[in-house]
């Protein structure tokens, strides 16, 4: 019995002394203690907050009942009807040397933020700062407001923070405590991941501005005035803005330039989104909905901050549920819109959906944060749209890369086919110009030919003229000569180069020798290879003999296994290289190899002759 009665007190001292500890730490819960490892403090989890709607007095309030802890364990959620906010804490340094601290606001678009003192039973005002007031007023310059707390050792202070903000509007921001060492470095790095992303948006406006130029498509030009206006919006958010741009200019400092900034890329945005996707062309009703829509929403936003901004305040909560509604629909429209031209091309539509699905997950998260305070949209100090809005210009570059490839791709193929067509139309003439030449030579040969001899061998019984007789066969000659020179028949009979040799012994006399050699040349070649390689050196050696002015040309014929070489050279004048192909005559012969799907080169020096080297495919 008596183990029982002992067991029982030592269970109610145990609980007793647990319920002073809870107690003791109850009412020190409001307090940071500032020992050698402190790094940083949330404000949220130590600070007491007092709401209030008018400009009360600090000291009558230090001491009221009216101060209670934050639901919120993430961050500080100031709802819509407030318009005063106080948060009270203390600071108690456990250390004997004086420390150095930075009060960090995560929101760079506060109205107003006071910081005070407790000394004796009033406060003492340290800093004010704010998007109402300039950017000098600021005693850090940062892109956040940051205000600076000196602590001396083995002492505590109390401190309060005042912010105002507008009626109707809700307030969602983070406040930590950090050592100005460990502050100090997050900056930095933040400063350079920040850097990263403008760099990447630099780099991306510039490849559309170079697509642009060259291609002339205007999706080019939106895209890289989203990217602009999207940087200047993010720049906006961050606090850059306002710390490198916005100097004294206190009225633009206020909710221009980030509303203006934010509703200009959305509207950038989906007239971009309704480009790509090709919408106007394959969903023309869908199109015109999105913009309406968007047009809509920039509507409201610009009539909610600048125009009737005191009409709007009664109706704030329920105007944001209809600007969120329609966001929602437009952006269900848009996933419908990637669906359908998903069939159509998958390649550009998965990387702008990849780039729409970072987009839409920043942004709603983003929104749940500034209207509810539901989510944390801060990861390292950086909100989560800055994050999503670098992967979506990642993505959205490789949309527009892949596009300006399909644009090269189709080029491509439209070249290619031109070039096909052309060689089509190539043959066909050079066949028709062969075909009509062989016809014009069997006439020649077999009708006008005939004919002459018939009327020399009449001519010849009724009168015996001897110079009649040789105009007469003077005239045979040159019709025979101008009948093998259209159609060198003896190519079928005799090959390729005995025809050549022939074509080479009628062309030679005293003042110019024609040389050719042939080397391991198969016996039987494609009559289209053979009928053309003829016709180049013919008129290879017309060209020499009219223009060339040459004492000496060399013919060479050489078998390969894959191809065949033909090589003309002469020692003439030349000509110069810029004029090469200008004349009929070369760009007949350069057009005859092409057919042929050879390589056709000539190099003329002048005064040092001109050559000519032709490669033939067999194979």
């Amino acid at each position: 019995m008596k183990i029982s009665y002992f067991n029982t007190i030592l269970q109610l001292v145990a609980i007793l002394i647990i319920y002073l500890a809870c107690s003791c730490c109850a009412a020190q819960n409001d307090t940071v203690y500032i020992t050698s490892k402190f790094e940083k403090a949330a404000l949220i989890d130590v600070g007491k907050i007092y709401s209030s709607n008018k400009n009360e007095n600090l000291s009558q309030i230090i001491n009221s009942k009216i101060w209670k802890k934050s639901n919120n364990k993430k961050h500080f959620y100031f709802g819509f009807n407030s318009k005063y906010e106080h948060i009270l804490f203390t600071l108690s340094n456990k250390e004997s040397l004086p420390r150095s601290l930075r009060l960090e606001f995560s929101n760079s678009h506060i109205n107003e933020i006071s910081t005070y003192v407790l000394k004796g039973n009033a406060f003492l005002m340290l800093n004010a700062s704010g998007i109402a007031y300039p950017f000098e007023s600021r005693l850090i310059s940062h892109r956040k407001f940051v205000f600076p707390l000196e602590i001396s050792g083995n002492e505590s202070r109390t401190f309060l923070i005042k912010i105002k903000k507008e009626i109707g509007h809700p307030l969602i921001t983070s406040i930590d405590l950090l050592d100005k060492v460990k502050f100090d470095q997050k900056s930095v790095a933040q400063y350079l991941i920040i850097g990263l992303y403008f760099g990447l948006s630099i780099l991306s406006i510039l490849f559309s501005l170079f697509a642009f130029y060259f291609l002339r498509n205007s999706s080019y030009l939106i895209y890289a005035l989203y990217v602009v206006f999207l940087g200047l919006f993010i720049s906006s958010y961050l606090g850059i803005f306002q710390q490198y741009f916005l100097g004294k200019d206190v009225l633009f400092n206020k909710y221009l330039h980030y509303v203006l900034f934010s509703e200009v890329s959305l509207l950038l945005f989906f007239i971009f989104s309704q480009k790509v996707l090709m919408v106007k062309e394959n969903l023309p009703r869908i199109s015109k909905a999105v913009h309406i829509l968007v047009l809509t929403l920039i509507l409201i936003r610009f009539s909610i901050h600048f125009i009737f901004q005191h009409i709007y305040l009664h109706f704030m909560p329920v105007i944001m549920k209809i600007w969120y509604g329609i966001i929602l629909l437009v952006c269900l429209l848009i996933v419908f819109e990637l669906i359908v031209f998903y069939k159509k091309n998958k390649k550009r539509t998965s990387f702008f959906a990849i780039a729409y699905l970072f987009m839409i997950t920043g942004t709603f998260i983003t929104v749940l944060y500034h209207s509810s305070g539901a989510v944390n949209s801060y990861i390292y100090g950086l909100p989560v749209i800055f994050y999503s809005s670098f992967l979506e210009i990642l993505f959205l570059t490789f949309t527009i890369v892949f596009m300006v490839k399909e644009i090269y791709d189709e080029r491509n193929v439209l070249s290619n086919q031109l070039a096909y067509q052309q060689q089509r139309f190539l043959t066909a003439f050079i066949d028709g110009q062969e075909k009509e030449r062989e016809r014009i030579g069997k006439e020649l040969h077999d009708n006008v030919g005939s004919r002459l001899g018939n009327f020399k061998r009449l001519f010849s019984k009724k009168y015996s003229n001897e110079k009649m007789n040789n105009v007469i066969d003077q005239i045979c000659n040159d019709v025979r000569e101008l009948s093998h020179q259209i159609t060198p028949s003896e190519i079928k009979l005799v090959g390729l180069p005995g025809a050549i040799i022939d074509l080479v012994t009628r062309n030679s006399d005293e003042q110019l020798t024609i040389e050719f050699n042939c080397y391991e040349f198969p016996e039987k070649v494609d009559e289209n290879i053979a009928s053309n390689l003829y016709r180049v050196v013919q008129e290879s050696l017309n060209n020499i003999i009219k223009h060339a002015e040459a004492n000496s040309v060399d013919v060479q014929l050489i078998g390969h296994k894959d191809y065949l070489t033909l090589s003309i050279e002469d020692d003439g004048k030349g000509f110069n290289n810029s004029k090469i192909l200008s004349g009929m005559g070369l760009q007949n012969m350069k057009s005859r190899v092409e057919q042929l799907k050879g390589n056709f080169l000539l190099d003329s020096t002048l005064n040092k002759g001109t050559s000519i080297l032709i490669t033939i495919p067999i194979n």
